[in-house]
């Protein structure tokens, strides 16, 4: 193969790879702009016992709310030993498998 063919060869895989790249980056984009919309709130969700709404339209500012107020704590987990427990005896009373073919 020539010199000037060897060249010809790389300068078409280099521009097709530039293509490739540039339609690829350029369907992301459009992606992002379909799929890219701005997220929102739906009114009255709770969020980890902390009640969310929306601002009020008086035009005044929502005041910040103050270190611990409206924060619920989830009640201690009592029942994990006996859930453990009735785990066990359903494993226990399962049964095995079969042996694998030799």
């Amino acid at each position: 193969m020539s010199p000037a063919a060897a060249l010809r060869v790389l300068r078409i895989a280099a521009g097709r790879r530039a293509l490739e790249l540039v339609l690829l980056v350029g369907g992301l984009f459009v992606i992002g702009l379909l799929c890219g919309g701005q997220a929102s709130a739906a009114d009255g969700v709770s969020v980890a016992g902390v009640h969310v709404g929306t601002a009020s339209t008086t035009g005044s500012k929502p005041e910040a709310p103050r270190r611990g107020e409206g924060l619920s704590v989830p009640a201690p987990v009592t029942e994990a030993g006996h859930l453990a427990g009735s785990v066990a005896e359903e494993l226990a009373e399962a049964p095995s498998l079969p042996a694998a073919p030799a």
